[in-house]
């Protein structure tokens, strides 16, 4: 009888393909030696599950950082230009205020068509 083997192929942690061969003649199952590998194997999981929580966590942190960041610097322009707009009103009612002073009119003044 050929003694039974098991090849696994895969990718180590470095990226590289690697083979492994393991041979053996007899197997039997050793039950404490099972709930031990059972135990790291939660442990193992829990841990991965955790760091990945984690992960997540911290991106949807600083995606929400980067959220306030669009938006308050959307804010801050927004003040900006109606900054700018409100100066730009008061430059043409003070525009407007003078050529009224220098022309003698008021508000109520009427209209008038000058001709040549």
């Amino acid at each position: 009888m050929p003694n039974p083997s098991n090849e696994l192929q895969g990718v180590c942690m470095e990226n590289r393909a690697c083979v492994g061969v393991a041979k053996f003649n007899s197997a039997s199952l050793n039950q404490p030696k099972m709930e031990q590998m059972k135990t790291l194997l939660r442990t193992n999981c829990g841990i991965l599950l955790e760091g990945v929580i984690a992960e997540e966590a911290q991106f949807r942190s600083i995606a929400l950082q980067v959220c306030f960041l669009y938006v308050l610097s959307v804010f801050c322009i927004c003040i900006s230009v109606n900054s700018v707009s409100l100066q730009i009103q008061w430059l043409v009612i003070n525009i407007n205020t003078h050529f009224m002073l220098d022309h003698g009119l008021t508000q109520q003044s009427p209209p008038q068509c000058k001709r040549n």
